[in-house]
């Protein structure tokens, strides 16, 4: 008898009050899911993981066992090719080749949405709406010539390391495995400055290496997951959108590339709109510039020089039934 098997005969035999609750709270959620998108759906899940937590714990564990659904929160093939047309219309505009990114005047075929708010030499964000949410998005296109792709991608989606450059990091770790499609749900505990609690964030990721594209990609956005039960010692967050695609200048072990992030969040912080545009404007290129760091300290540590670059290449493997050149291409507006 499975796992499931057993808790549905607990339930039938010791809960049937519960088995009826939870029948109506289906119901409640179906209805809600038809008239609301991701991000107030996430609240009535979170409140109602609370709600059982609390007041019926050993009923989580029933939930828990088999409540999470890999299809409903995959990340499709079409969203990553859709993040490989952004970053292709940006490079258009100017040739890899040269130093710095050119003004943010000449990109002159981006949606009316987007709005510059830093247009640096060799990095540019621009917000924009997060559709059918009052919350904004941001993109950040930036260039490197000193890293490889496969350095920048490595430091990003391996954990163990991300640990000793991450200052902020408290804790991260994978909490489920896909083993299909090599999708990871992760829990990590991020540092926040005092008086605020730590952040924890939930979230679901997938990493490609698309070869027809010569492009590599690392997505991820908050989910909710039965293993990760809030608590009152960090703060969760959630709504959270981290979705990158990196463009080699030549091979993905040449130094030069190219990197779109998109990236969204909710904190739970209330900041002025003038403190939030700053944190942004600062943040995000601070993190940036820790990605970089970290990936050319992977070339000084000799010690380790051989064992990660075998760890860097097991962790890349190209990936070719994922975007194809000869798929249709998606409108940019779509995105949002």
């Amino acid at each position: 008898m499975t796992l499931c098997k057993v808790i549905r005969h607990l339930v039938q035999r010791k809960c049937l009050a519960f088995g009826i609750h939870m029948q109506r709270v289906q119901k409640t959620y179906s209805i809600y899911r038809k008239l609301y998108q991701d991000y107030g759906r996430h609240k009535l899940m979170t409140a109602m993981f609370e709600h059982f937590q609390t007041k019926r714990p050993w009923c989580m564990f029933a939930v828990a066992a088999c409540s999470f659904s890999w299809e409903e929160h995959s990340i499709t093939n079409d969203e990553i090719a859709r993040h490989i047309e952004e970053l292709n219309i940006l490079e258009s505009v100017q040739s890899t080749a040269t130093k710095s990114l050119p003004s943010n005047s000449e990109y002159t075929d981006l949606p009316d949405e987007w709005e510059n708010i830093l247009d640096g030499k060799n990095i540019k964000i621009w917000k924009l709406p997060l559709k059918n949410s009052d919350r904004t998005q941001y993109k950040v296109f930036g260039r490197f010539h000193d890293v490889s792709a496969r350095q920048f991608f490595f430091v990003q989606t391996d954990l163990e390391y991300r640990r000793k450059w991450d200052k902020l990091v408290i804790d991260i770790s994978v909490v489920d495995e896909n083993q299909t499609t090599g999708e990871e749900v992760l829990r990590w505990i991020s540092y926040f400055p005092y008086p605020f609690k730590a952040r924890e964030y939930v979230y679901i990721r997938r990493l490609k290496v698309l070869q027809s594209s010569n492009v590599m990609a690392i997505l991820a956005r908050s989910v909710d997951h039965p293993k990760c039960v809030t608590n009152k010692n960090h703060v969760r967050v959630p709504l959270y959108i981290s979705e990158m695609v990196i463009k080699p200048h030549k091979t993905i072990d040449e130094p030069g590339l190219d990197y779109l992030l998109t990236y969204c969040d909710d904190p739970q912080t209330s900041l002025p709109t003038r403190v939030s545009s700053w944190v942004v404007t600062t943040g995000i290129p601070d993190y940036i510039e820790k990605l970089h760091k970290a990936s050319l300290n992977l070339n000084k540590v000799k010690e380790d020089k051989e064992e990660i670059t075998n760890i860097m290449k097991a962790r890349t493997k190209y990936d070719t039934n994922v975007v194809d050149k000869n798929q249709p291409k998606h409108c940019m507006q779509q995105t949002y």
